[in-house]
């Protein structure tokens, strides 16, 4: 038996960003601080790389815009930092850190053994992303390339938003229908799982070219503003 389920009107090309994520080096945030004393002193502090990515704020970027009815902007090139789609990326990218639970949730994952990584999926990744679906709404998922116990690497992680899926039972066999920022206005994107019982192991087939996915992570990135 196979079950398809899709958000109506959803697709990467007419509801995701039209230019992919890829950012020139430079600071997230830039912020001006005046020192108080007989000769104050001025300095500016910058937070976080752009270099490294931005695919949490376009995954929530486009999950607002949608549950708000508001199209995508017409831009194919990202845009320049100071500018508002600029910081409206930047906030959502902070917002889909929530508050340090989505670290936490990766840092769980990349650093488990290959068992229970495959436990996270099955049992809480898979079912968080089919209950958005089957109600109708996209949901964001963290697909976690990089196994480390090192938390410097989870910046090799990344954020994509689900929109369909297609399930084949009882086999395990399960394709998500991805927005992938990194691809802009690709239609054709799955992320294949072939789950082989309620503990795994899960085989991933994501993207060609693509890091290996190794396992994925359940997010909130579910409700606009």
């Amino acid at each position: 038996m196979t079950v398809e389920r899709a958000v109506p009107g959803f697709l990467p090309s007419t509801a995701g960003f039209h230019f992919a994520n890829r950012w020139p080096s430079g600071p997230l945030i830039r912020r001006a601080i005046r020192l108080p004393g007989p000769v104050p002193v001025e300095l500016e502090v910058r937070i976080g790389e752009a270099a490294n990515g931005l695919c949490g704020g376009m995954a929530l970027a486009t999950l607002h815009r949608w549950t708000r009815g508001e199209p995508p902007p017409p831009d194919r090139a990202p845009p320049e930092p100071g500018t508002t789609l600029f910081r409206e990326i930047v906030e959502r990218q902070v917002d889909s850190l929530e508050l340090g639970l989505a670290v936490v949730r990766f840092y769980r994952a990349a650093s488990s053994s290959d068992r229970r990584r495959a436990g996270i999926a099955v049992r809480e990744a898979w079912p968080t992303v089919r209950h958005a679906i089957d109600e109708g709404r996209p949901v964001g998922l963290g697909l976690v390339h990089v196994v480390s116990a090192d938390p410097r690497r989870l910046i090799g992680d990344h954020q994509v938003v689900v929109y369909a899926y297609t399930l084949d039972a009882p086999g395990g066999s399960v394709a998500l229908s991805i927005y992938d920022p990194n691809h802009p206005d690709d239609d054709t994107i799955r992320l294949r799982l072939a789950i082989r019982g309620a503990h795994g192991p899960v085989d991933y087939g994501y993207i060609a070219g693509e890091a290996p996915v190794r396992g994925l992570v359940p997010l909130g990135l579910r409700k606009g503003r």
